[in-house]
C-alpha cells in the first residue's frame, strides 16, 4: 500500500500566508524550540515567521513554495537569492513521506532559472535536519554555528537540475 499522498507544490498566494505561519509555528514549536534557547525561540517567533514578515520576503523576491494534499497545506519551503534554501517545514503527520524532496527538486529547479549563475544551493539547517539534508546530498560547508540563538549547521548541495 502506498502511503505517499498526491502532492501538488505551486508558489504560494498571499491569502495562504497565515496558513504558512501557523504551519511554520507548530512544527518549530515541536521540534526545533526544545533544542534552543529563548533567545533563538524569539527570533524565530517574532522575526521570521510573522506573517508581515513572511508578505516582507515575497514582495522583495523570495519565492515561497507550498506543498499540498487535497486542499491542505501540508508543506512549505522559501529560497531566496543567491540559491539560498531558507526555510522547510512538513507537517508531521507528513514526514517521511517524500514531500520535502519534492520542495526541495522544486526550489533547485526554480534557483536554476532564477539565479543561473549559481552553482549550489544552499541551506542553514537545524541541527534536527542534517540526516534529512545528508540522504539528499547535501554536505557541511562550515562548522555548526549560533546567530541570535538559532544554531544551524550550514550545507550545500551542488545544483544539478
Amino acid at each position: 500500500m502506498n502511503n505517499t499522498p498526491k502532492i501538488i507544490i505551486r508558489e504560494v498566494l498571499a491569502t495562504e500566508i497565515p496558513f504558512i505561519h501557523n504551519l511554520c509555528k507548530r512544527v518549530f514549536q515541536k521540534n526545533i524550540a526544545p533544542t534552543l534557547s529563548a533567545k533563538g525561540i524569539d527570533k524565530f517567533n517574532h522575526h521570521v515567521i510573522p506573517c508581515d514578515k513572511i508578505l516582507n520576503r515575497l514582495e522583495k523576491g523570495n519565492k515561497i513554495y507550498v506543498a499540498l494534499s487535497e486542499r491542505t497545506i501540508v508543506g512549505m519551503s522559501e529560497i531566496r537569492s543567491p540559491g539560498h534554501l531558507g526555510l522547510l517545514f512538513i507537517d508531521d503527520t507528513y514526514q517521511k513521506r517524500g514531500i520535502g524532496q519534492q520542495l526541495i527538486h522544486q526550489a533547485m529547479l526554480n534557483c536554476k532559472q532564477l539565479f543561473p549563475q549559481s552553482t549550489h544551493m544552499t541551506v542553514n539547517s537545524a541541527l534536527q535536519a542534517i540526516r534529512f539534508y545528508e540522504k539528499l546530498g547535501f554536505v557541511a560547508s562550515d562548522k555548526e554555528q549560533e546567530e541570535e540563538g538559532l544554531r544551524f549547521l550550514p550545507m550545500k548541495i551542488r545544483n544539478e537540475v
